[in-house]
């Protein structure tokens, strides 16, 4: 089955799949993007989601008859059990779809407007506290940026300076994002209350 794709939509997976719901099935489509999921049953039971709609995706057994289900759970509270072969794969690309949308998504959101002095202060503080001084000439390389020419010894003053290099050539972003993949699970784009009343002190 073929699946319309929208401007720049990339279809990560697709596959024959059926939809349970309580004891009536529907055959179809299942179709995964870097955009959004959704379902296409060959008697019109069609949904589709953006990836930033999914709350929880986890594997699905119901006794021995129904085991290789995996439930999808939404922000509108609603929840769809689809039986897909080599579900194991599905839930994992879902999962880093699902990751890499809302990654994308808040580095698009700071792309488009001039940092505030909060988001530097994030930026500067986690830069300092995740990279050594050997990293953060690393992190420099990845971004093809000179480390010797950036103002400062200490490895703060260093960060700081790559942050307002940054800002000032409009690549905040692309900081952003390297430093995302280098350290993935570090929150870049938000501050605990603990560190934020440390910045403001």
């Amino acid at each position: 089955m073929e699946f319309d794709v929208l401007d720049g939509e990339r279809i990560i997976r697709k596959s024959i799949a059926m939809l349970r719901r309580d004891n009536q099935k529907c055959d179809g489509h299942l179709c995964l993007s870097d955009i959004r999921l959704r379902f296409n049953g060959i008697d019109q039971e069609n949904w589709s989601y953006p990836l930033g709609a999914i709350m929880s995706v986890k594997l699905h057994n119901v006794f021995l008859l129904f085991a290789e289900g995996i439930a999808i759970k939404f922000n509108d509270e609603r929840k769809e059990i689809v039986e897909v072969h080599k579900r194991e794969d599905w839930a994992a690309n879902i999962l880093s779809a699902k990751y890499s949308y809302e990654t994308r998504e808040n580095i698009e959101k700071i792309a488009d407007v001039t940092p505030t002095a909060l988001k530097r202060a994030i930026i500067r503080k986690n830069i300092t506290d995740y990279f050594d001084d050997s990293e953060l000439r690393t992190l420099c390389y990845y971004l093809s940026i000179d480390y010797d020419n950036l103002a400062g010894d200490a490895k703060e003053a260093k960060a700081r300076e790559l942050i307002v290099y940054c800002e000032r050539r409009g690549i905040t972003s692309k900081l952003v994002s390297q430093c995302q993949e280098l350290r993935p699970n570090v929150r870049w784009l938000s501050i605990s209350k603990k560190r934020k009343k440390e910045n403001n002190d």
